[in-house]
């Protein structure tokens, strides 16, 4: 999947309200940071923990109360983006 077709992935399960977490390849953290980035989310907190290396990743919208959580680990990779934290 390029980055395009990432963003837009990511896109479209912000849009939909009945969505609460969205499954993602693995990928750079940067990648998935400048991608929500563009969609007008800013990086509020990390906490990582763990030999596994887990880790969340705040970000809050800039255009309304929204939140999203990035989580996963670096070494088994599960990724996945959730609303709300």
């Amino acid at each position: 999947m390029n980055k395009e077709e990432l963003k837009e992935k990511i896109k479209e399960f912000l849009d939909n309200k009945d969505s609460l977490e969205l499954e993602l390849e693995v990928q750079p953290l940067k990648l998935f940071e400048e991608l929500l980035e563009d969609l007008k989310f800013t990086l509020d907190s990390v906490e990582n923990s763990g030999w596994e290396v887990y880790f969340n990743n705040y970000f809050k919208s800039n255009l309304d109360e929204t939140k999203i959580n990035l989580r996963g680990s670096l070494y088994y990779g599960h990724y996945n983006l959730v609303k709300g934290w």
